[in-house]
């Protein structure tokens, strides 16, 4: 009933895009953890329709659905985007004062990466498109994307201070241990919260990865955008 429950949505005519929730989904066992890890707000940020329960406005949904008269007014996606072409095209749509709407009930199924070396690529692309977007359009920045780039930025600020300093190695002793007890309670949580305590060995890494490969990629990205290949224009939305 998708087509036919977005339809009903965008008749109403008050919202110009309408989607549902990423449904993770997995076939092994490193699947259905990514799977669990990415449909937690702990793990994942305040992605909203990755995990909500109620009918609501968003910055952006999985996959939309738009009046077709939207891409006259505001274009298509950027098909010099990689990653990201729908967060932009969103972003987009709500700088031209257009409403995104979020239904839990469409959930669509999403089947995660299959290896860390795939999942590690994944992200890393995320963050080193996330910037691009950033240069087109305002607001591409959220909260959520807070934690992993100053987390790589932490830890590489206080990794080279360690190697200079070493009066400062105790404290970069107790930094990563603070960390690596975060990272295991966050995941004791998670497999609490959907009893699924066979999952928590791996968790711990998955939540780096997630965090490492994203902050990475975005720093990357600062740098590629801005220094290296510096597009030739940016596109303010």
């Amino acid at each position: 009933d998708y087509v036919s429950t977005v339809v009903k949505y965008l008749q109403r005519g008050d919202v110009q895009n309408v989607g549902g929730q990423v449904y993770p989904v997995g076939r092994t066992y490193l699947e259905r953890a990514v799977a669990m890890a990415i449909s937690s707000p702990l793990f994942i940020g305040n992605s909203y329709f990755r995990y909500g329960d109620e009918e609501r406005l968003v910055d952006t949904v999985f996959p939309g659905a738009f009046p077709r008269e939207v891409f006259d007014e505001i274009g298509y996606f950027d098909e010099e985007l990689v990653r990201h072409q729908d967060y932009d095209f969103n972003l987009r749509l709500r700088n031209a004062g257009g409403k995104i709407l979020y239904i839990p009930t469409l959930k669509v199924k999403y089947y995660p990466r299959s290896s860390i070396r795939a999942l590690i690529s994944q992200y890393f692309q995320y963050g080193i498109w996330k910037v691009r977007v950033m240069q087109k359009s305002r607001g591409a920045f959220r909260v959520r994307h807070i934690a992993p780039t100053a987390l790589v930025m932490g830890f590489i600020s206080a990794s080279l201070l360690a190697l200079i300093i070493p009066s400062l190695r105790i404290y970069y002793a107790v930094g990563v241990g603070l960390y690596i007890l975060g990272t295991l309670v966050i995941s004791a949580l998670v497999s609490w919260q959907n009893k699924g305590w066979k999952y928590l060995p791996i968790l711990p890494a998955l939540f780096s990865v997630i965090q490492f490969a994203w902050g990475s990629g975005f720093w990357w990205g600062v740098l590629r955008w801005n220094l290296i290949d510096r597009p030739k224009s940016n596109t303010a939305g």
